[in-house]
């Protein structure tokens, strides 16, 4: 095995760390935030009695669940370079340009002479 292809080997596997990371940080919030939701729920089916505070509780927990949806692009965007760099082109109403696109519009605009 040279060094070119341990180098590669080497940047793929930290990649996938970091990927494995993020994505377990996404699971773990959506655990912490959707979890009371789903004990709380059948427990006030279960237990009427507890229907009393029910309503204010239902309430906490549901919007629990949903703090979710706003901490996910707040997660993505802290842990994943790719995730910033497209969420940045979106909030700049840029357009991400292949390599191949740049280089034909700079070999058209080469060839461009003014006379």
């Amino acid at each position: 095995m040279n060094v070119r292809e341990k180098s590669r080997r080497m940047l793929k596997y930290v990649h996938e760390q970091r990927a494995a990371r993020t994505l377990s940080i996404v699971v773990g919030a959506f655990i912490a935030c959707w979890l009371p939701f789903f004990v709380w729920s059948p427990i006030a089916v279960i237990f009427p009695m507890l229907a009393g505070t029910s309503d204010q509780v239902f309430t906490i927990v549901t919007w629990a669940g949903h703090l979710n949806s706003m901490l996910n692009p707040l997660i993505y965007s802290r842990f994943s370079r790719d995730f910033r760099r497209a969420f940045k082109q979106l909030l700049t109403c840029q357009r991400e340009r292949k390599a191949n696109q740049l280089r034909y519009t700079q070999s058209q605009s080469s060839e461009m002479s003014y006379e």
